[in-house]
Parts: C-alpha cells; sequence; structure tokens
C-alpha cells in the first residue's frame, strides 16, 4: 500500500512541475525559459523595428534563427514552419517543442535607423513530458496482470495468497483511475491557462 502510494506522489509531483512551466517567455526575462517535448511554446519578443535572433553555441560561434526588418521576415528558421514568427504579435510559436530546441539565445534590436536598441538572452529548457509515464504504468500492470495469471494457474495456491492477489490488483486498479483523472484535471487546466496566457498577449498589444 505504501508503494502504491509512493508513485501516486511521485506522478503527482511530476503534473504539478508541468503546471508550473510557463508556455510564454520573454526575452526581457532574467530567468531560464522552461518548456516541455511536445508542447508548444511562446517565445515573446520586444516591439522594435528590427530584430535579429541567434542561438549560441561554444565560444562566440552563433547562428542566426531568423531576422525580421518591419515589415518583412527576412530569414526563417531552418525548422520553419514549426518555428513560426507571427509579426502582428511580435511573438514566435513553437508548435512542438524538441530537446533540440535547448540552448542559449541572443536577440539583437534596432530601430529604423540602425541603431542598437539592446541586446537580450534567453536560455531556454526543454524537458521530457510525464505523458510517456502512464503508457508505461500501463504496460508495467499488464505485465503484472499477466503474472498473476500464471500464478493463478497454479494448484497450489493457498487461500491467503488469493487474497492478496486479488487486494494487489484492486489497488492497481484504483492508481491508474486516479492517473487518467490527473491527467484530465491537468489537460484542462493547461488549456484555460493557456487561452488566458493568449488573450493577455493579444491585451498587452492592443
Amino acid at each position: 500500500m505504501l508503494a502504491i502510494f509512493g508513485i501516486l506522489l511521485m506522478c503527482t509531483g511530476a503534473a504539478m512541475g508541468l503546471l508550473s512551466m510557463n508556455p510564454v517567455c520573454r526575452f526581457t526575462q532574467s530567468d531560464p525559459c522552461y518548456g516541455a517535448v511536445g508542447r508548444p511554446l511562446y517565445l515573446q519578443l520586444p516591439s522594435e523595428y528590427e530584430l535579429d535572433l541567434r542561438k549560441r553555441y561554444s565560444g562566440t560561434a552563433s547562428s542566426r534563427i531568423f531576422r525580421y526588418r518591419n515589415p518583412l521576415i527576412t530569414h526563417h528558421h531552418a525548422d520553419y514552419p514549426r518555428w513560426e514568427f507571427v509579426a502582428d504579435k511580435i511573438i514566435i510559436i513553437i508548435s512542438s517543442a524538441e530537446k533540440r530546441d535547448a540552448g542559449g539565445y541572443t536577440l539583437e534590436t534596432f530601430d529604423s535607423a540602425g541603431m542598437s536598441k539592446g541586446v537580450y538572452r534567453l536560455q531556454l529548457v526543454i524537458e521530457e513530458t510525464t505523458t510517456h509515464t502512464m503508457p508505461t504504468t500501463a504496460a508495467s500492470v499488464s505485465a503484472v496482470t499477466s503474472a498473476v495469471t500464471r500464478c493463478g494457474q497454479m494448484t497450489h495456491l493457498d487461500t491467503s495468497f488469493k487474497v492478496f492477489v486479488s487486494v494487489w490488483l484492486f489497488e492497481i486498479i484504483i492508481l491508474l483511475s486516479l492517473l487518467v483523472g490527473a491527467f484530465y484535471i491537468y489537460t484542462r487546466i493547461y488549456k484555460k491557462q493557456r487561452a488566458a496566457v493568449e488573450l493577455r498577449s493579444e491585451t498587452d498589444h492592443c
């Protein structure tokens, strides 16, 4: 019973970690930007006439991600349209984040005369999600059920062991029900949070 509650506690903690991830990151923030593999991510940029985004590598090496000079995008991300810049909202939408998106980014901004308006740096961290936990759990339960079935075919099982197996299976069913319920609640909360963020973003640019 303690093991069951331990697993549930770990899964709940992982879900709360996902909920704490901010799906909208700003280049003006000082703390790292956190995203999750397979989830959308929004990078809010300063509203300037010209924007030049590069990804930093070791030393001074870097590569251009995109360049925008109002009103045209003069350089797209190599993985367009997964990385898409929405000019009217001055925001980059990563439709499905990947581990290779992680790293340090530098954004240079300029006015219409070509004068620098500031340089911003953002560290992007992409973490694995817990969506794979549930299939893995289902596979584990299937293996346990199969093992119990084989055990049930043995002719010398005593009554106490049969009771133990029955209680064990019942606890596993309860755990799976709780996990599915938690995932459903997380999905609804995420959708509401995303809608609120998009509404706030639209309001900021009105």
